[in-house]
Protein backbone atom coordinates (compact mmCIF):
# COMPACT_ATOMS: atom_id res chain seq x y z
CA UNK A 1 0.00 0.00 0.00
CA UNK A 2 1.58 3.70 -0.93
CA UNK A 3 2.16 6.33 1.59
CA UNK A 4 -0.55 8.26 0.72
CA UNK A 5 -3.14 5.31 0.83
CA UNK A 6 -1.91 4.80 4.37
CA UNK A 7 -2.21 8.40 5.19
CA UNK A 8 -6.11 8.53 4.59
CA UNK A 9 -5.99 6.40 7.95
CA UNK A 10 -5.63 8.38 11.34
CA UNK A 11 -3.77 5.56 12.42
CA UNK A 12 -1.09 5.24 9.63
CA UNK A 13 -0.86 9.05 9.59
CA UNK A 14 -0.18 9.25 12.96
CA UNK A 15 1.62 6.15 13.88
CA UNK A 16 5.32 6.59 15.23
CA UNK A 17 7.99 7.04 12.58
CA UNK A 18 10.46 4.79 14.59
CA UNK A 19 7.98 2.51 16.74
CA UNK A 20 9.88 -0.57 16.10
CA UNK A 21 12.93 0.79 17.36
CA UNK A 22 12.16 2.62 20.17
CA UNK A 23 10.64 -0.95 21.28
CA UNK A 24 14.15 -2.29 20.72
CA UNK A 25 15.48 0.90 23.14
CA UNK A 26 12.82 0.54 25.69
CA UNK A 27 13.34 -3.43 25.89
CA UNK A 28 17.28 -3.03 26.88
CA UNK A 29 16.44 -0.21 29.37
CA UNK A 30 14.26 -2.62 31.19
CA UNK A 31 16.87 -5.20 31.76
CA UNK A 32 19.37 -3.18 32.62
CA UNK A 33 17.14 -1.79 35.32
CA UNK A 34 15.89 -4.81 36.25
CA UNK A 35 19.48 -6.11 36.75
CA UNK A 36 20.56 -3.00 38.98
CA UNK A 37 17.69 -3.79 40.97
CA UNK A 38 18.90 -7.13 41.64
CA UNK A 39 22.27 -5.89 42.44
CA UNK A 40 20.96 -3.27 44.95
CA UNK A 41 18.90 -5.64 46.50
CA UNK A 42 21.96 -7.82 47.08
CA UNK A 43 23.91 -4.38 48.17
CA UNK A 44 21.22 -4.39 50.79
CA UNK A 45 21.87 -7.79 51.69
CA UNK A 46 25.34 -7.32 52.66
CA UNK A 47 24.64 -4.42 54.48
CA UNK A 48 26.63 -1.61 52.64
CA UNK A 49 29.65 -4.62 52.32
CA UNK A 50 32.58 -1.98 50.89
CA UNK A 51 33.62 -4.74 48.30
CA UNK A 52 29.85 -5.09 47.62
CA UNK A 53 29.32 -1.50 47.10
CA UNK A 54 32.75 -1.22 44.99
CA UNK A 55 31.48 -3.90 42.40
CA UNK A 56 28.28 -2.60 42.43
CA UNK A 57 29.39 1.01 41.19
CA UNK A 58 31.55 -1.03 38.57
CA UNK A 59 28.39 -2.43 37.19
CA UNK A 60 26.69 0.59 37.33
CA UNK A 61 29.21 2.30 35.06
CA UNK A 62 29.84 -0.82 32.85
CA UNK A 63 25.61 -0.90 32.03
CA UNK A 64 25.86 2.74 31.42
CA UNK A 65 28.42 3.15 28.90
CA UNK A 66 27.24 -0.48 27.48
CA UNK A 67 23.80 1.93 26.99
CA UNK A 68 25.24 4.92 25.74
CA UNK A 69 26.82 2.39 23.38
CA UNK A 70 23.45 0.99 22.29
CA UNK A 71 21.43 4.78 22.51
CA UNK A 72 24.20 6.45 20.08
CA UNK A 73 23.20 3.78 17.22
CA UNK A 74 19.71 4.41 18.59
CA UNK A 75 19.59 7.75 17.95
CA UNK A 76 21.50 7.56 14.70
CA UNK A 77 18.42 5.23 12.93
CA UNK A 78 15.29 7.46 15.00
CA UNK A 79 16.92 10.59 13.78
CA UNK A 80 17.12 9.36 10.32
CA UNK A 81 13.54 7.28 10.38
CA UNK A 82 11.35 10.23 12.11
CA UNK A 83 13.22 13.41 9.79
CA UNK A 84 12.52 11.11 6.50
CA UNK A 85 9.14 10.41 7.65
CA UNK A 86 8.39 13.99 7.48
CA UNK A 87 9.85 15.06 4.21
CA UNK A 88 7.96 11.52 2.64
CA UNK A 89 4.28 13.08 4.42
CA UNK A 90 4.97 16.27 2.41
CA UNK A 91 5.39 14.47 -0.72
CA UNK A 92 2.76 11.62 -0.14
CA UNK A 93 -0.05 14.15 0.63
CA UNK A 94 1.07 16.89 -2.40
CA UNK A 95 0.57 13.80 -4.79
CA UNK A 96 -2.76 12.67 -3.45
CA UNK A 97 -4.34 16.19 -3.09
CA UNK A 98 -2.50 17.45 -6.52
CA UNK A 99 -3.68 13.71 -8.33
CA UNK A 100 -0.40 14.20 -9.47
CA UNK A 101 -0.37 18.06 -10.86
CA UNK A 102 2.03 19.59 -8.50
CA UNK A 103 5.27 18.75 -8.91
CA UNK A 104 7.89 18.93 -6.06
CA UNK A 105 11.56 20.33 -5.86
CA UNK A 106 14.49 17.26 -6.10
CA UNK A 107 15.16 16.89 -1.95
CA UNK A 108 18.41 18.72 -0.89
CA UNK A 109 19.99 15.58 0.12
CA UNK A 110 22.94 17.81 2.01
CA UNK A 111 21.00 19.47 3.66
CA UNK A 112 19.03 16.71 4.80
CA UNK A 113 22.00 14.79 5.91
CA UNK A 114 23.22 17.62 7.90
CA UNK A 115 20.11 18.16 9.26
CA UNK A 116 19.86 14.72 10.43
CA UNK A 117 23.64 14.60 11.84
CA UNK A 118 22.71 17.60 13.90
CA UNK A 119 19.39 16.24 15.71
CA UNK A 120 21.26 12.90 15.85
CA UNK A 121 24.19 14.46 18.08
CA UNK A 122 21.43 16.54 20.25
CA UNK A 123 19.50 13.32 20.67
CA UNK A 124 22.55 11.27 21.69
CA UNK A 125 23.78 14.07 23.97
CA UNK A 126 20.38 14.55 26.07
CA UNK A 127 19.89 10.98 26.58
CA UNK A 128 23.39 10.57 27.30
CA UNK A 129 23.20 13.17 30.20
CA UNK A 130 20.10 11.65 31.35
CA UNK A 131 22.26 8.35 31.80
CA UNK A 132 24.73 10.14 33.59
CA UNK A 133 22.72 11.53 36.39
CA UNK A 134 21.11 8.79 37.10
CA UNK A 135 24.95 6.81 36.99
CA UNK A 136 26.20 9.91 39.22
CA UNK A 137 23.15 9.54 42.36
CA UNK A 138 23.64 6.50 42.09
CA UNK A 139 27.57 6.61 42.91
CA UNK A 140 26.61 9.26 45.49
CA UNK A 141 24.35 6.92 47.60
CA UNK A 142 26.49 3.78 47.63
CA UNK A 143 29.69 6.35 49.09
CA UNK A 144 26.99 7.64 51.21
CA UNK A 145 26.21 4.03 52.68
CA UNK A 146 29.96 3.13 52.43
CA UNK A 147 30.64 6.09 54.78
CA UNK A 148 27.71 5.35 57.22
CA UNK A 149 28.19 1.56 57.62
CA UNK A 150 32.01 2.25 57.91
CA UNK A 151 31.13 4.47 60.70
CA UNK A 152 28.86 2.04 62.11
CA UNK A 153 31.38 -0.78 62.41
CA UNK A 154 34.26 1.56 64.08
CA UNK A 155 31.52 2.82 67.03
CA UNK A 156 30.74 -1.05 67.74
CA UNK A 157 34.50 -2.38 68.02
CA UNK A 158 35.00 -3.37 71.26
CA UNK A 159 36.41 -0.84 73.61
CA UNK A 160 34.72 1.63 71.42
CA UNK A 161 31.91 3.67 72.64
CA UNK A 162 29.56 1.79 70.71
CA UNK A 163 26.29 2.40 69.09
CA UNK A 164 22.27 2.25 68.63
CA UNK A 165 22.41 1.59 64.50
CA UNK A 166 23.16 -1.45 62.96
CA UNK A 167 24.48 -2.24 59.58
CA UNK A 168 21.31 -3.97 58.43
CA UNK A 169 19.40 -0.37 59.14
CA UNK A 170 21.96 1.30 57.47
CA UNK A 171 21.84 -1.19 54.44
CA UNK A 172 17.76 -0.90 54.44
CA UNK A 173 18.19 3.35 54.90
CA UNK A 174 19.97 3.58 51.73
CA UNK A 175 18.75 0.56 49.98
CA UNK A 176 15.44 2.47 50.29
CA UNK A 177 16.84 5.66 48.94
CA UNK A 178 18.59 4.05 45.93
CA UNK A 179 15.06 2.48 45.11
CA UNK A 180 13.37 6.00 45.74
CA UNK A 181 15.80 8.37 44.29
CA UNK A 182 19.06 6.57 42.71
CA UNK A 183 17.76 4.47 39.90
CA UNK A 184 15.66 7.33 38.65
CA UNK A 185 16.05 9.89 35.79
CA UNK A 186 15.30 13.49 36.58
CA UNK A 187 14.48 15.89 33.65
CA UNK A 188 14.92 19.50 33.18
CA UNK A 189 11.48 20.31 35.23
CA UNK A 190 13.04 18.23 38.27
CA UNK A 191 10.58 15.55 37.82
CA UNK A 192 11.88 11.73 38.53
CA UNK A 193 11.23 9.15 35.99
CA UNK A 194 11.11 5.49 36.01
CA UNK A 195 14.29 4.74 33.53
CA UNK A 196 11.57 3.34 31.06
CA UNK A 197 9.04 5.35 31.30
CA UNK A 198 11.46 8.14 30.64
CA UNK A 199 12.81 6.23 27.72
CA UNK A 200 9.28 5.64 26.16
CA UNK A 201 7.81 9.28 26.86
CA UNK A 202 11.45 11.00 25.54
CA UNK A 203 11.65 8.96 22.35
CA UNK A 204 7.92 9.15 21.34
CA UNK A 205 8.01 13.00 21.72
CA UNK A 206 11.70 13.85 20.44
CA UNK A 207 10.27 11.33 17.21
CA UNK A 208 7.66 13.55 16.99
CA UNK A 209 9.64 16.92 16.69
CA UNK A 210 12.01 15.29 14.16
CA UNK A 211 9.15 14.14 11.93
CA UNK A 212 7.98 17.83 12.51
CA UNK A 213 10.60 19.23 11.29
CA UNK A 214 11.28 17.33 8.24
CA UNK A 215 7.39 17.88 7.55
CA UNK A 216 7.99 21.80 7.46
CA UNK A 217 11.44 21.58 5.95
CA UNK A 218 10.43 20.27 3.22
CA UNK A 219 7.13 22.26 2.91
CA UNK A 220 9.34 25.73 2.97
CA UNK A 221 11.78 24.23 0.50
CA UNK A 222 8.56 24.13 -2.03
CA UNK A 223 6.98 27.59 -0.73
CA UNK A 224 4.35 26.25 0.77
CA UNK A 225 2.83 27.94 3.91
CA UNK A 226 -0.48 26.11 4.98
CA UNK A 227 -0.47 22.80 7.29
CA UNK A 228 -3.26 21.05 9.01
CA UNK A 229 -2.89 19.22 11.84
CA UNK A 230 -4.52 15.93 12.41
CA UNK A 231 -6.91 15.19 14.76
CA UNK A 232 -7.93 12.03 17.06
CA UNK A 233 -10.48 11.53 20.12
CA UNK A 234 -8.80 12.85 23.12
CA UNK A 235 -7.52 9.97 25.18
CA UNK A 236 -4.26 11.92 27.14
CA UNK A 237 -6.38 14.51 28.54
CA UNK A 238 -4.37 16.84 27.21
CA UNK A 239 -6.11 20.22 26.05
CA UNK A 240 -3.98 22.59 24.27
CA UNK A 241 -4.23 19.86 21.60
CA UNK A 242 -8.22 20.97 21.11
CA UNK A 243 -6.36 24.50 20.17
CA UNK A 244 -4.67 23.00 17.14
CA UNK A 245 -6.30 19.95 16.03
CA UNK A 246 -8.28 19.88 12.52
CA UNK A 247 -7.17 22.97 12.09
CA UNK A 248 -5.36 25.10 9.01
CA UNK A 249 -2.19 27.33 10.01
CA UNK A 250 0.08 29.00 7.69
CA UNK A 251 3.92 28.49 8.74
CA UNK A 252 5.20 32.51 8.04
CA UNK A 253 2.41 34.21 9.72
CA UNK A 254 1.77 36.15 6.78
CA UNK A 255 -1.48 34.96 5.75
CA UNK A 256 -4.55 37.29 5.97
CA UNK A 257 -6.83 34.65 6.13
CA UNK A 258 -5.40 31.74 8.02
CA UNK A 259 -3.89 31.88 11.83
CA UNK A 260 0.02 31.27 12.51
CA UNK A 261 1.45 28.51 13.63
CA UNK A 262 2.27 29.51 17.00
CA UNK A 263 3.38 26.20 18.48
CA UNK A 264 4.12 22.91 16.45
CA UNK A 265 3.50 19.06 17.25
CA UNK A 266 4.22 17.46 19.57
CA UNK A 267 1.58 20.06 21.52
CA UNK A 268 2.89 17.90 25.21
CA UNK A 269 5.28 14.37 26.09
CA UNK A 270 3.79 11.35 23.93
CA UNK A 271 1.74 14.07 21.71
CA UNK A 272 0.69 12.05 18.30
CA UNK A 273 -0.54 14.90 16.80
CA UNK A 274 1.00 15.27 13.07
CA UNK A 275 1.60 18.26 10.70
CA UNK A 276 0.52 17.68 7.25
CA UNK A 277 0.78 20.33 4.14
CA UNK A 278 -2.82 21.98 3.05
CA UNK A 279 -3.24 23.82 -0.09
CA UNK A 280 -6.47 25.63 -0.46
CA UNK A 281 -7.18 25.22 -4.11
CA UNK A 282 -7.00 21.26 -3.60
CA UNK A 283 -9.14 21.69 -0.82
CA UNK A 284 -11.64 23.61 -2.44
CA UNK A 285 -11.60 20.94 -5.32
CA UNK A 286 -12.49 18.00 -2.57
CA UNK A 287 -15.85 20.37 -1.59
CA UNK A 288 -14.18 21.46 1.54
CA UNK A 289 -15.56 24.70 3.67
CA UNK A 290 -12.19 26.28 3.85
CA UNK A 291 -13.98 29.60 5.70
CA UNK A 292 -14.27 27.45 9.03
CA UNK A 293 -10.41 28.03 9.06
CA UNK A 294 -10.32 31.43 8.75
CA UNK A 295 -8.74 33.83 11.43
CA UNK A 296 -11.41 35.34 14.34
CA UNK A 297 -13.04 38.41 13.38
CA UNK A 298 -11.97 39.41 17.26
CA UNK A 299 -11.47 43.50 17.41
CA UNK A 300 -7.82 44.41 18.56
CA UNK A 301 -6.24 47.25 20.13
CA UNK A 302 -3.41 47.66 17.27
CA UNK A 303 -1.64 50.24 19.36
CA UNK A 304 -1.36 48.21 22.20
CA UNK A 305 -1.45 44.83 20.80
CA UNK A 306 -4.44 43.51 22.68
CA UNK A 307 -8.09 42.51 22.59
CA UNK A 308 -11.02 44.75 22.45
CA UNK A 309 -13.76 44.17 24.77
CA UNK A 310 -17.16 45.42 24.06
CA UNK A 311 -18.90 45.73 27.66
CA UNK A 312 -17.82 44.94 31.25
CA UNK A 313 -20.93 43.20 33.26
CA UNK A 314 -20.88 44.74 37.00
CA UNK A 315 -19.37 42.56 39.97
CA UNK A 316 -21.95 39.57 40.33
CA UNK A 317 -23.28 39.27 37.08
CA UNK A 318 -22.70 36.26 34.71
CA UNK A 319 -21.62 35.83 31.18
CA UNK A 320 -24.74 34.89 28.85
CA UNK A 321 -24.31 31.61 26.68
CA UNK A 322 -24.64 33.23 23.81
CA UNK A 323 -24.01 37.11 22.26
CA UNK A 324 -23.35 38.63 19.26
CA UNK A 325 -20.44 37.18 16.65
CA UNK A 326 -17.23 37.49 17.98
CA UNK A 327 -18.21 39.47 21.20
CA UNK A 328 -15.69 39.41 24.31
CA UNK A 329 -17.28 40.42 27.80
CA UNK A 330 -15.12 41.14 30.63
CA UNK A 331 -16.67 40.77 34.07
CA UNK A 332 -15.66 42.63 37.42
CA UNK A 333 -13.58 40.99 40.04
CA UNK A 334 -13.86 41.61 44.00
CA UNK A 335 -10.17 41.51 44.68
CA UNK A 336 -9.05 42.29 41.22
CA UNK A 337 -10.46 44.88 38.13
CA UNK A 338 -11.72 42.44 35.72
CA UNK A 339 -12.07 38.88 37.06
CA UNK A 340 -12.88 37.29 33.97
CA UNK A 341 -12.94 38.15 29.94
CA UNK A 342 -15.68 35.87 27.51
CA UNK A 343 -15.31 34.65 23.49
CA UNK A 344 -18.34 34.23 21.52
CA UNK A 345 -17.66 32.60 18.14
CA UNK A 346 -19.41 33.89 14.56
CA UNK A 347 -22.56 32.25 16.10
CA UNK A 348 -22.45 34.13 18.99
CA UNK A 349 -22.13 30.69 20.91
CA UNK A 350 -19.32 31.14 24.05
CA UNK A 351 -16.50 29.57 22.77
CA UNK A 352 -13.97 30.41 25.74
CA UNK A 353 -13.26 31.97 29.20
CA UNK A 354 -10.15 33.31 30.56
CA UNK A 355 -10.65 33.78 34.27
CA UNK A 356 -7.49 35.84 36.26
CA UNK A 357 -7.56 33.88 39.10
CA UNK A 358 -7.84 30.12 40.59
CA UNK A 359 -11.69 30.71 41.82
CA UNK A 360 -10.30 30.50 45.55
CA UNK A 361 -9.04 26.78 44.70
CA UNK A 362 -5.46 26.72 43.83
CA UNK A 363 -5.06 23.12 43.82
CA UNK A 364 -7.96 22.58 41.21
CA UNK A 365 -6.05 25.25 39.13
CA UNK A 366 -2.68 24.96 39.45
CA UNK A 367 -1.89 27.23 36.10
CA UNK A 368 -0.22 30.54 35.14
CA UNK A 369 1.77 32.84 38.13
CA UNK A 370 -1.76 33.16 40.32
CA UNK A 371 -3.81 30.06 38.97
CA UNK A 372 -5.15 32.15 36.00
CA UNK A 373 -6.68 29.29 33.18
CA UNK A 374 -8.42 29.22 30.29
CA UNK A 375 -12.24 27.46 29.71
CA UNK A 376 -13.01 25.84 26.35
CA UNK A 377 -16.65 25.27 25.14
CA UNK A 378 -17.99 22.66 23.12
CA UNK A 379 -21.13 22.63 21.15
CA UNK A 380 -22.87 20.20 19.71
CA UNK A 381 -26.26 20.61 17.52
CA UNK A 382 -26.95 23.37 19.01
CA UNK A 383 -26.29 22.60 22.80
CA UNK A 384 -23.09 22.71 25.04
CA UNK A 385 -21.89 19.88 26.11
CA UNK A 386 -18.41 20.39 27.36
CA UNK A 387 -16.39 22.66 29.43
CA UNK A 388 -12.40 21.80 29.74
CA UNK A 389 -10.16 23.60 31.16
CA UNK A 390 -6.13 24.56 30.53
CA UNK A 391 -3.01 26.80 30.70
CA UNK A 392 -3.23 30.17 28.34
CA UNK A 393 -0.70 29.73 25.49
CA UNK A 394 1.89 32.93 24.80
CA UNK A 395 -0.33 34.38 22.31
CA UNK A 396 -3.42 34.46 24.78
CA UNK A 397 -1.47 36.12 27.32
CA UNK A 398 -0.13 38.45 25.10
CA UNK A 399 -3.24 39.82 23.73
CA UNK A 400 -5.06 40.08 27.39
CA UNK A 401 -2.14 41.14 29.19
CA UNK A 402 -4.43 44.33 30.75
CA UNK A 403 -5.94 41.61 32.64
CA UNK A 404 -3.20 38.89 33.88
CA UNK A 405 -0.79 39.17 36.14
CA UNK A 406 2.20 40.26 35.01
Amino acid sequence: MKLYDKLNNIKGLEKNPAKDEIIKMLKYYDKVVKDLEKSINRLEQSGFNPSVAKAFQKKVSYKVDKLNKIVEKWAEVISKESYTRGLDIVDAIIKRDSNGEMTLKPRDREFIKETIDKIKKQTFKDVKMVNKDMKDRLDKLVQKGIKKGQGVRVVQEPGKLGGTTTGDEIGSKIYRELRENGLKLVDSAGRKWDPVKYARMYARTRTREYQTKGTIDRMQQNELDLVKISEHVDVDGMDICNLYEGKVFTISGNSDRYPALEQRPPYHPNCAHVVTPWVEKYAKKRGEDVTKYYKDEFKYDTENGIIKTDKVLELGSSAPKRYKPFGVIDLEGRDQPIKQRVFYNKQGKIIKQIDTHPHNRPDNHPYGLNGEHAHDFEWESGELKNRTTRELIKNERKLNSDILPE
